[in-house]
C-alpha cells in the first residue's frame, strides 16, 4: 500500500480497532498475527483516506 503511515501501538490492538469504524472509519487488514512471538499487524483509513498501519509487538 503506497503512502501508508505506520503507528506503533503499545496497548491492546483491538481496543484500537474498536474504535476505527465508530469514528468513520474503515478496516483496511484486520489484525493479523504475524507468528511466533513477532507481535501482529492492520491497516485502517480514516474519513479523509489516510491509511495508517499499527503494529502491536508481542
Amino acid at each position: 500500500m503506497a503512502g501508508v503511515g505506520y503507528r506503533a501501538v503499545s496497548s491492546a490492538m483491538d481496543a484500537w480497532l474498536s474504535r476505527v469504524e465508530p469514528a468513520g472509519g474503515r478496516i483496511l487488514v484486520d489484525k493479523t498475527n504475524i507468528g511466533g512471538s513477532r507481535g501482529a499487524f492492520a491497516y485502517v483509513e480514516d474519513t479523509e483516506g489516510n491509511r495508517v498501519g499499527l503494529t502491536f509487538p508481542s
